[in-house]
C-alpha cells in the first residue's frame, strides 16, 4: 500500500490545493472487479472511467479493464479517451 499512497500523493496534493471534494479508497484485486463492487455498495448513480483508446474488438480480446467494468457495471458507465 506505500507504493499506491506514494503514487497517489502528488493528486491528492492537487485537488486539495484547489479545493476539490474527493474521496480516496485503496483496494486490492481484479480492478473491474472491485470498480463494479464499489458501485454496488456505495450505490453509484455512474461510473465515469478512461480508456486507452484501443478499438472494441481489441479491446474484448485483450480483456481489458474498461470492458469488464461495461459488461458487469450496476449503473450506467461513460468511457471518457
Amino acid at each position: 500500500m506505500f507504493q499506491a499512497n506514494a503514487l497517489l500523493e502528488p493528486f491528492r496534493s492537487m485537488l486539495t490545493e484547489k479545493g476539490g471534494d474527493f474521496a480516496d479508497l485503496l483496494m486490492e484485486g481484479p480492478p473491474a472487479e472491485k470498480i463494479c463492487e464499489v458501485a454496488r455498495i456505495r450505490s453509484c448513480e455512474m461510473i465515469i472511467m478512461g480508456s486507452r483508446g484501443r478499438s472494441d474488438l481489441k479491446g474484448l480480446l485483450l480483456g481489458s479493464v474498461a470492458h469488464r467494468v461495461l459488461k458487469q457495471a450496476p449503473c450506467p458507465v461513460l468511457m471518457v479517451r
